[in-house]
């Protein structure tokens, strides 16, 4: 964000709008603060992804069509990924919300399966969102059960099939086991 421009959006905040206080704001936040960096001349941005990350889950949490968006950003690719579950965990833990981020896993994770990297990626999105709204929550509703079952399969059969990459496997496995892996030949001992 360049500086005028920041400084409009916070002069917006001071009950009389003043540049001025606004003014001071940047000072202090170029000087002290950390809040945001000057990265160039005028020029500001947030100095940690983490923050950015969880800045854009929040106002993704805030929208009427969460899911919709939520599964777009998940075609869009990993860097999303996070702001996702930041989402999620937003939506679960400060709103107490599970109606959204169970339409999320919907959209994430169709009845219908299409053979293609970026629906694996999604299934295993959806097996995280699962994981970050907590089990107790996910199984207090038949919507809830039903996506487990659906997202459970699919895991499973992602790596079965051993689609994605090594890593990316390994983490849905992750998933799988804290959602409870369905294939008796891998989750006790007489099995393996």
């Amino acid at each position: 964000i360049g500086e005028l421009r920041l400084q409009k959006a916070l002069a917006g905040l001071h009950p009389q709008g003043s540049l001025d206080w606004a003014q001071h704001v940047v000072e202090a936040m170029k000087m002290r603060a950390g809040l945001l960096v000057e990265r160039a001349p005028e020029g500001f941005t947030y100095p940690h992804r983490t923050f950015q990350e969880y800045l854009a889950g929040a106002h993704l949490s805030a929208q009427a069509d969460f899911a919709r968006q939520g599964a777009w950003l998940a075609e869009e690719g990993a860097l999303w990924r996070e702001v996702v579950l930041l989402a999620v965990g937003r939506l679960v833990y400060l709103g107490g919300d599970t109606d959204k981020p169970l339409a999320l896993v919907g959209e994430l994770c169709p009845a219908e399966a299409a053979d293609q990297d970026v629906a694996w990626r999604k299934a295993w999105l959806a097996g995280d969102a699962l994981v970050e709204m907590g089990l107790n929550r996910v199984v207090d509703s038949a919507l809830g059960r039903d996506l487990r079952e659906r997202v459970r399969h699919r895991l499973a059969v992602l790596l079965e099939r051993g689609r994605l990459t090594p890593v990316e496997r390994a983490a849905a496995g992750r998933a799988l086991a804290k959602l409870g892996d369905p294939r008796l030949d891998v989750a006790t001992v007489e099995g393996m």
